[in-house]
């Protein structure tokens, strides 16, 4: 008949089937962490890569459809595997809108503004000279450093990193202890509290803005990461800084951030509409898993009710498995 589908031969329908099925099956345990929010085990890990099912369930949608059209004899059996995909897509989809459909107020002409930077130097290793070089290149106001060791506070000086930003909170850490945290600034900065995380967690104040330096424990840890998570919300919550900035180790699927979203914190990433950018493994750190390159956002710029953002991005610091993150931020025009 003319203008018939030719079916496709049998051994084609069967590989077709396979991928199909495996598809499904690594995009579905991914919706059901993301779903079911898992706090131990590998499935806590796995929230990190919820992006990933959107892909995978639009690539089992088309393959489910080929099927449809072009294997009659599979039609029945595959119908069921096109609408699992079908719903996989749809939720992912809604989870991933707001990274490509954010809206960010309007700043306000006289409010206050500032440039403000998020970098893990991975116990010292980061290259110093790079991130006073971005400092300077992005014209950055406020740098909330983390893993930052004596050796790297001692580099960053050699670099410059005082005529830029000469005032600063927080101590370093000696590599494979406690892992320090600063915050570099142009201005005065004031101490504010101590927030008890597995890294160091500042709260400061500087030119008129607070703001929180993050950097809780590694999913890797759950319980302590548990701890950590509802040490830095309450953080958030009590203390309602402008700003908070840093590595989270958590993306915007993982709960935290959920929550802080829900109480009215805004991703600077989500607000410009950066999509994915994931900013960690970054530089080949962790052998196959690095070499792919960043695979997950858990560096954030996040602003508070009464805060918009004017820019984001972020950039490679050659010694780090992050990316470092940089955002203007901004108080929103009045009403």
């Amino acid at each position: 008949m003319a203008g018939a589908v030719p079916s496709l031969p049998a051994p084609v329908v069967t590989a077709l089937r396979v991928v199909l099925v495996l598809l499904l099956l690594g995009s579905t345990v991914l919706t059901l962490t993301r779903l079911l929010q898992p706090g131990v085990g590998p499935a806590l890990q796995l929230v990190a890569f919820t992006p990933f099912g959107l892909l995978g369930h639009g690539a089992a949608l088309l393959l489910a459809v080929l099927l449809l059209v072009t294997a009659p004899a599979v039609r029945r059996a595959t119908a069921p595997l096109a609408v699992v995909a079908v719903v996989g897509l749809a939720l992912h989809a809604v989870w991933f809108a707001p990274q490509v459909l954010g809206g960010a107020p309007a700043p306000g002409p006289d409010g206050e503004r500032r440039v403000v930077m998020g970098a893990n130097l991975l116990q010292g290793g980061a290259d110093a000279a790079t991130v006073v070089r971005l400092v300077r290149e992005e014209k950055v106001q406020v740098l909330a450093a983390s893993e930052i060791t004596v050796e790297t506070l001692r580099g960053l000086e050699e670099a410059g990193i005082d005529e830029l930003l000469p005032h600063r909170a927080g101590e370093p850490g000696e590599r494979g202890s406690v892992l320090g945290t600063m915050v570099f600034s142009t201005g005065p900065v004031e101490l504010v509290a101590q927030v008890p995380t597995f890294s160091q967690t500042l709260l400061v104040r500087t030119g008129g803005v607070e703001v929180l330096a993050v950097h809780p424990s590694p999913p890797t840890l759950p319980e302590r990461w548990r701890e950590d998570a509802a040490a830095v919300l309450d953080a958030v919550r009590t203390h309602e800084p402008d700003v908070v900035v840093g590595d989270f180790n958590a993306t915007d699927d993982h709960r935290p951030i959920l929550e802080l979203h829900d109480d009215g914190w805004r991703s600077a990433a989500r607000l410009q509409n950066a999509g994915w950018s994931p900013t960690w493994p970054e530089g080949g750190t962790y052998g196959l898993l690095g070499a792919l390159g960043p695979l997950a956002r858990i560096d954030h710029v996040l602003v508070g009710p009464g805060w918009t953002t004017t820019a984001y991005d972020d950039h490679v610091v050659p010694g780090t498995d992050h990316r470092a993150v940089v955002a203007t931020v901004a108080t929103v025009a009045a009403r």
